[in-house]
């Protein structure tokens, strides 16, 4: 379980854990929320919600307000899409003036209109400006969660223009989705709203379907896995590597790198926010695939797949990072005999270390000295401001193998 960032872990560690247990809610003991402090209610239905419509529409008739609240049936969360609903719909109030009564026809229409909360919700999307829609149905291709910069690209792509001010008419007038917050990231406010933009999705003919829609996802994903930079945070690095990783296929060959390429970044980021267990659940994602096809990684950097063989090996799964890293001493050895640059030959020197390193863990001794031997004939090869620190690194291996 990721207690870090899932609520069942949050209620696991508030219901179940001892006061001295460190858990995810920051600042609050284990069982905070056990029966001792706190009680559980059901919510009943509200019998009267009169002051709740009239205080948004004071100039309703009395059967106007009754038939509205029947239609509600109790429901809060119902009758709060009821007054969103009204408000986007100036026509149905006498002389256009939410503050009047509504007309014979409004009341009607209202009623009809609104029988179901998610017709509701459904038909104040449908109500919203073009852009709006849009917007919101690709934000809904990225799940309930996602980066505004992210939808934006893809609208940029799929759209021919970019949909940046219609979220922010999502978030205010509309209230659908937050305004984005730290790190560029938004959600909707809802899941019922999300789950509207879904369906909408499937029936606004400019978006062009659902293949289509996807493709562009995956291409605006292929850019971002390409060229996501340091100035990126940490937050909208883990959102979008989960998104690339859950939209890239591991059983489709020419998705698989990107899969791959995804995985070995969420592993990163989320180490780089300290959450381990999530971290190593990427990286052990990452093992597996990579198992399968080790070509799919020939194009991921040496430092994210030290990463992930770092955090293998910190679980104590010696051997799966030296699988990772197998490949990785290759592409160097490969590189250094062709380029012979002082930098190729020091990260030969380094992957060599790393290997050996691994080796003696797993009690190899003889193929850990083979890579000890190696890396030193090379240090004498490099610059001696690099080779100082080298030569110390394999000097701490050999005292490991209990050599001179």
């Amino acid at each position: 379980m990721k207690t870090e960032r899932c609520f069942a872990g949050i209620l696991h560690h508030g219901r179940d854990r001892t006061p001295a247990d460190n858990g995810p809610a920051a600042g609050l003991p284990g069982g905070f929320l056990n029966t001792g402090n706190t009680l559980e209610i059901d919510l009943p239905v509200v019998p009267d919600l009169s002051d709740a419509l009239l205080e948004t529409f004071p100039g309703l008739l009395p059967d106007q307000v009754s038939a509205l609240l029947d239609h509600a049936g109790g429901n809060p969360r119902h009758l709060e899409q009821i007054i969103a609903f009204l408000r986007e719909n100036e026509d149905f109030f006498e002389d256009f003036d939410p503050q009047a009564a509504l007309t014979t026809q409004g009341l009607s229409e209202a009623l009809e209109e609104t029988q179901e909360i998610f017709k509701v919700v459904l038909r104040r999307l449908r109500d919203a400006p073009e852009d709006v829609q849009e917007a919101l149905c690709l934000a809904s291709l990225h799940g309930i969660r996602f980066v505004s910069d992210l939808v934006d690209d893809l609208a940029c792509l799929h759209l021919g223009e970019g949909r940046g001010d219609a979220l922010a008419k999502a978030a205010n007038p509309y209230s659908m989705i937050s305004a984005p917050r730290r790190e560029k990231i938004s959600e909707f406010t809802e899941r019922l709203f999300y789950i509207v933009a879904e369906h909408r999705r499937r029936s606004l003919k400019v978006l062009m379907g659902e293949d289509a829609l996807r493709n562009s996802l995956r291409a605006t994903l292929r850019a971002r896995l390409e060229n996501i930079g340091a100035s990126a945070g940490i937050e909208e690095q883990v959102l979008t590597f989960g998104i690339a990783a859950q939209t890239f296929s591991e059983d489709d060959p020419e998705d698989r790198h990107y899969h791959l390429l995804a995985l070995a970044h969420l592993a990163q980021a989320e180490a780089g926010r300290y959450s381990h267990e999530a971290a190593v659940e990427a990286a052990s994602k990452f093992y597996v695939v990579h198992r399968r096809d080790p070509a799919a990684a020939n194009e991921i950097t040496s430092g994210v797949l030290n990463e992930c063989a770092s955090l293998l090996r910190d679980e104590g799964r010696v051997a799966e990072a030296l699988e990772i890293l197998g490949p990785v001493l290759t592409r160097h050895r490969d590189l250094a005999e062709r380029l012979k640059t002082p930098e190729s030959l020091r990260d030969l020197c380094v992957a060599l270390y790393l290997s050996s390193s691994l080796h003696i863990e797993m009690a190899r001794l003889d193929e850990a000295a083979v890579f000890v031997d190696e890396g030193e004939t090379l240090a004498t090869s490099i610059p001696e401001f690099m080779r100082d620190e080298v030569v110390s690194a394999f000097q701490g291996l050999r005292t490991l193998l209990g050599q001179p």
